[in-house]
């Protein structure tokens, strides 16, 4: 059976838990040599070591995407590690910011969770684009959500930073349109995550997808015959077009 991501290389922040984590294990699966950054070790290995029982490469790499000069340092270790070509770039890392109206968040807590959630990516980005072109079917998955277009959040910040990735999700599509490169947007929806539990702690979270589904509509993405780019993907709507049932157990 051949598998979907034979011999590509994939990049993943926030791999150590939820969405990440579940996305890297099925890349795994499916043949992809994975690249994990998180900030905690102990996760990042375990999982790491998990990933290599599938037959691949797996490293992780510690890293803080509010640390400018942390994120640096993981890029050019990306580099390294990578060998001259990155297959997939997904950008899932984020900070939820903190519960407080627009005009409460601070100058600094602005400053972090805009370099968390948007400028750690277009760093990374910066860094890792000739990687991408070497691919011959270079492919970008932004996490985004769906507070990025609603307006009564407790994360106000967190809301702000996902429109404006979105944003640059959209316009580095139509920068990448003429190559082999495929970038689109995928707003997980409600999802049984720990971040998802600490927000909702009343929640029921059976009544919820789980990351592993989520990860299915990651690996169409990052498929080599995958032709679509600068789409926003809603989870849901992909998960019921394809007679999928949400939420899973």
């Amino acid at each position: 059976m051949v598998k979907r991501l034979a011999n590509r290389k994939a990049f993943i922040t926030g791999g150590s838990e939820g969405i990440g984590a579940a996305i890297a294990r099925l890349y795994a699966q499916e043949g992809a040599d994975i690249i994990l950054m998180a900030r905690n070790k102990e996760r990042l290995d375990a999982l790491a070591a998990e990933l290599e029982g599938y037959g691949v490469r797996a490293t992780a790499l510690v890293g803080d995407l509010a640390d400018r000069r942390s994120v640096a340092a993981v890029g050019d270790q990306v580099v390294v590690t990578s060998a001259g070509r990155l297959d997939i770039f997904v950008a899932n890392g984020a900070t939820s910011g903190p519960v407080a109206p627009i005009a409460m968040v601070t100058p600094d807590q602005w400053d972090t969770v805009f370099q968390s959630n948007v400028l750690a990516n277009v760093q990374l980005l910066h860094m890792l684009q000739p990687l991408l072109e070497q691919s011959d079917a270079g492919r970008v998955i932004f996490m985004s959500s769906g507070a990025a277009r609603v307006t009564r959040l407790p994360n106000t910040s967190y809301a702000v930073t996902k429109a404006s990735l979105e944003a640059i999700a959209r316009i580095y599509a139509a920068d990448t349109n003429d190559g082999p490169i495929r970038a689109n947007i995928i707003n997980p929806g409600p999802t049984r995550t720990d971040m998802r539990a600490r927000h909702f702690p009343h929640e029921d979270p059976m009544t919820l997808h789980t990351a592993d589904d989520v990860a299915r509509l990651a690996l169409a993405l990052a498929d080599p015959a995958c032709t679509q780019t600068g789409q926003n993907i809603d989870y849901m709507s992909w998960a019921a077009e394809r007679g999928g049932e949400t939420p899973t157990s």
